[in-house]
């Protein structure tokens, strides 16, 4: 009963650590914020709840083509923007694409993920000094 508890409190320490950035981590990022405050917490517990948790619809997970996953708690829909000189991914603030479930060819969407890739402003302002 003991590590169940335990595990509970790791896995509600992971979302609530998600919940409070809005840096987008990786499960790497979230593990180093994480393993001092829970010495026996592991890099694969960590992806694990990361799983269940976007299985349950409490995050998203947003691929940039770097490699690496990045988690989001904000689920709700918006789109994102990849930085491609400090590799931070920022929320945009924007209208959605408005569509209906259908698309061409009959497919039928339940979601969709939109990031642009470009530099931040404050790495262009750094190009600029």
């Amino acid at each position: 009963m003991v590590n169940n508890t335990r595990h509970s409190k790791q896995r509600e320490a992971v979302l609530a650590l998600l919940r409070s950035t809005k840096t987008h981590p990786t499960a790497e990022w979230l593990y180093s914020r994480l393993k001092d405050e829970f010495p026996g917490l592991g890099l694969a517990t960590v992806y694990r709840n990361l799983r269940l948790f976007e299985q349950q619809g409490l995050l998203q997970r947003i691929d940039v083509g770097d490699g690496l996953d990045h988690f989001d708690a904000d689920t709700r829909n918006h789109y994102h923007f990849f930085c491609t000189e400090c590799r931070n991914v920022i929320d945009i603030d924007m209208p959605c694409i408005e569509f209906e479930n259908e698309l061409p060819g009959g497919l039928v969407a339940k979601r969709h993920q939109l990031v642009f890739f470009g530099e931040c402003n404050m790495c262009k302002k750094e190009q600029c000094s």
